[in-house]
């Protein structure tokens, strides 16, 4: 038993030995390590990974720089080609622009020359008048373009100054960075070779064949106590360390060398940026130059145009001046008589004249300069007003809707005749009346367009249509509670007539007033209206008379009175035009129309208003109630006040329309404000129609502004107030009293009482309430107190 365990111990102690042996062989090949040199490429590694994502990075970004230099590059050559285009095109138009203010410069001649000229025909005025508002649109059209161009040059000038010294400043950066980049890779290379050198100075460094004998003195000392086999693995790890050496020199050197590739691509880099800026910089200065020579020819041409244009806005108003006058002084003026041999010699080349008119409305060429008038007067303003007129439409129509539905489901209307006609005739031309209104709107003030011969001659066939469309539904409507008028004949009359008047109007804007064929078509006209009066009076008197009689004697004469006067009115129309007054003969039967058209629509108002107001007040008997008498009182007061006040108005309306019949605007509108305004003078007060007007406009303001606030005062602000009923009354009363005060003072100082007046005046109420009024003074507050 004791040789066996013997044994294992041996074995167990052999098996330790070897262990240890074993281990510190182990530990002594880990020694010959170079420790040092394993950090020393991990942190080179790292090292090395952060300088290459640094220049990664760089490099990125100075691409990106490049690109979006290229793509501002690339804009600022499509500008430059546009402004070299349009600087060129300029350029070449010089000669055009001259040319085109020479003809302006002659136009402006010849038409300033017609001025003073006193034989010159309307015609020819009107359309040297459209040609200037014409011209004056083109000229405040092309200055606003020029103006627009101006300013966007003064824009694209200082945008690009700003980019250039911004450009400047970062050449300057780029350069500055170049030196940068270089010190920076010189200082890298340096740091990337000297970590080992630090760590090899922590032991000296040893020669190769130093570094040989040390490894073989090792390896001596190995074999002493090792034995062949660990000596034969120390010495492959010998070969394995120094292949490693090898490498690590390979290695370092390949850093240095992708280093120094990395900085030159980088100098490539940032060298084709700088090109790429001074490129830019180039086109930018050359940008500049054209703006600054496109802007020196825009500003020579600006004043040129705008010169031209107030000269034209000078001649359209003289012109405007001169055709008011020439229409005037055409009224009186005696042409020939159409009945005299010379007249009737021009038939022939009237016409001529008129044929080529008709054919030339055939020709495309006609049609093309007529387009290309309205491209130049501003062809978007004519589709604004085009859609604007559609809107307008369109609201209007569902106006007329709603009309006619209260016209014929209003409760209110049953019982009254003359408001239910009133609305069916304003609403059955509602949208004619309101196209027309929208057409002189924009004419007289010039809203969409400057020309105003085609627009006129628009609203005149409208106002025509208009006034004929009027007067058949109010024959239709009368025909209903009147049958003894022949409201046929009446109604084919109207019809035929607009249809003449149109063709008059037409041949009127296409030839001279002078014409043959206008002023023989309008004797014709004049002699076959007349025959057809005559025939209508023979029929429709009788019935006329006999109608008047039956219902009373004293308007017997009112039919014969009728007859004289339209028959003497159509003969006046036949003997002025046969004396050589064609125009004013017009003017006459124009005049008589228009005046028909107003004493039928004041008929009609005044009917329709005396059907809303009551003839009395109505109370019921036997009432004991003083607020409800008292109430009915003053509510039948305001309605008269109210009726009163409107049959005035209306009086003053019609009297205004009948004058506009008659007279123009701009004769009428000027002498009612020289009448409103005279003063009349009494003592030292002055007084005028309009201020007296004013005085009572203002007493009805504070009638009316009394009643609600006695209502409004004694039932919302004192109704929970608690007081007794005789204080509120008092209070409402002192403050009703107040108002009326203040309204008087107002009134008087309106009516042209002056506050020297009023201080007499007061001062003589004072004396009079101290001497002779003190018992109504002291009656009138003891009624207050009473209340």
């Amino acid at each position: 038993m004791k040789k066996p365990f013997k044994q294992l111990v041996l074995s167990s102690f052999i098996l330790i030995s070897s262990f240890i042996i074993t281990y510190i062989a182990y530990a002594e090949s880990k020694t010959l390590l170079p420790q040092g040199e394993n950090r020393i490429n991990s942190t080179d590694i790292n090292s090395e990974n952060k300088t290459d994502i640094n220049y990664a990075n760089e490099s990125k970004k100075v691409i990106e720089q490049t690109a979006l230099i290229d793509k501002n590059l690339e804009i600022k050559e499509r500008e430059i080609a546009e402004l070299s285009t349009y600087l060129e095109d300029i350029r070449n138009r010089k000669t055009e622009f001259e040319s085109q203010t020479n003809v302006y410069k002659i136009e402006l001649t010849t038409f300033g020359s017609q001025l003073p000229l006193p034989d010159v025909d309307t015609k020819l005025l009107e359309k040297a008048y459209m040609s200037s508002q014409a011209a004056v649109a083109k000229l405040t059209t092309d200055i606003s373009k020029l103006r627009e161009k101006n300013e966007q040059l003064k824009q694209g000038e200082q945008i690009a100054y700003e980019q250039k010294m911004g450009n400047d400043k970062f050449l300057i950066e780029l350069k500055h960075k170049g030196g940068i980049e270089n010190n920076i890779t010189s200082k890298d290379a340096k740091q990337q070779i000297q970590p080992k050198q630090d760590i090899k100075s922590a032991e000296p460094p040893l020669a190769p064949d130093q570094q040989q004998s040390v490894s073989f003195e090792k390896q001596l000392a190995l074999g002493k106590y090792g034995d062949p086999q660990q000596r034969a693995a120390l010495e492959q790890r010998i070969d394995i360390e120094r292949q490693h050496i090898e490498e690590q020199k390979l290695l370092e050197k390949q850093k240095v060398v992708d280093e120094q590739k990395i900085a030159e691509e980088q100098k490539t880099v940032l060298r084709q940026l700088q090109i790429r800026l001074r490129y830019l910089q180039t086109a930018i200065t050359k940008q500049m130059l054209l703006m600054q020579s496109t802007h020196a020819i825009i500003n020579g041409q600006i004043p040129v145009l705008e010169d031209i244009g107030g000269k034209y806005k000078t001649l359209v108003g003289e012109l405007e001046v001169r055709i008011r006058d020439s229409k005037k002084a055409e009224l009186l003026t005696r042409k020939t008589n159409p009945l005299t041999q010379g007249t009737w010699k021009r038939m022939g080349e009237d016409i001529r004249e008129l044929l080529s008119i008709a054919t030339s409305i055939f020709e495309l060429e006609s049609w093309k300069n007529s387009f290309s008038f309205l491209w130049l007067s501003g062809l978007h303003k004519l589709i604004s007003f085009i859609v604007i007129l559609l809107i307008f439409s369109i609201i209007t129509i569902r106006f007329k809707i709603l009309l006619k539905r209260i016209c014929y489901s209003s409760p209110h209307l049953e019982n009254r005749y003359w408001s239910r006609t009133v609305l069916e005739i304003f609403g059955r031309n509602l949208l004619l009346s309101a196209v027309t209104a929208f057409f002189y709107l924009c004419i007289k003030f010039k809203l969409f367009f400057s020309y105003s011969i085609v627009g006129n001659l628009i609203v005149e066939i409208l106002m025509i249509l208009i006034f004929i469309l009027w007067t058949i539904y109010f024959l239709e409507n009368i025909q209903k509670r009147y049958p003894v008028v022949p409201v046929k004949e009446l109604i084919l009359f109207l019809k035929t007539l607009n249809m003449v008047a149109v063709i008059y109007i037409l041949l009127g804007s296409a030839l001279k007033s002078d014409s043959s064929i206008v002023i023989g078509y309008r004797l014709l006209c004049e002699i076959i209206f007349y025959g057809w009066l005559i025939y209508f009076l023979k029929k429709l008197m009788p019935e006329m008379i006999h109608y008047c009689e039956r219902k009373n004697k004293t308007i017997q004469m009112i039919p014969i009175f009728y007859k004289n006067g339209v028959v003497l009115a159509a003969i006046t129309g036949i003997v002025l035009e046969l004396l050589g007054y064609g125009t004013l003969a017009f003017y006459w039967y124009i005049s008589w129309g228009k005046t028909v058209v107003v004493i039928m629509w004041s008929g009609l108002i005044i009917g329709a208003s005396g059907e809303w107001m009551p003839a009395g007040i109505h109370t019921p008997p036997h009432t004991d109630n003083a607020h409800i008498h008292l109430h009915a009182k003053n509510s039948f007061s305001v309605l008269w006040l109210i009726k009163n006040i409107s049959f005035i108005v209306l009086f003053f309306l019609v009297t205004i329309a009948l004058m506009l019949s008659w007279a123009s605007s701009d004769f009428v509108f000027p002498w009612l404000y020289k009448i409103l305004t005279f003063k009349f003078l009494v003592g030292s007060m002055s007084f005028s129609i309009s201020s007296i007007a004013q005085a009572i406009m203002i007493l009805v303001i504070t009638h009316f502004f009394a009643r609600a606030w006695r209502n409004f005062f004694q039932q919302h602000l004192l109704g929970d107030s608690g007081l007794d009923h005789g204080l509120q009354e008092s209070m409402t009363t002192i403050t009703v009293y107040a108002i009326w005060i203040f309204g008087i003072f107002t009134s008087l100082i309106v009516f042209g009482l002056n506050t020297t007046t009023l201080t007499v005046a007061f001062g003589a109420l004072s004396i009079g309430i101290g001497f002779g009024l003190q018992n109504i003074v002291s009656n009138f507050i003891s009624g207050i107190i009473l209340l």
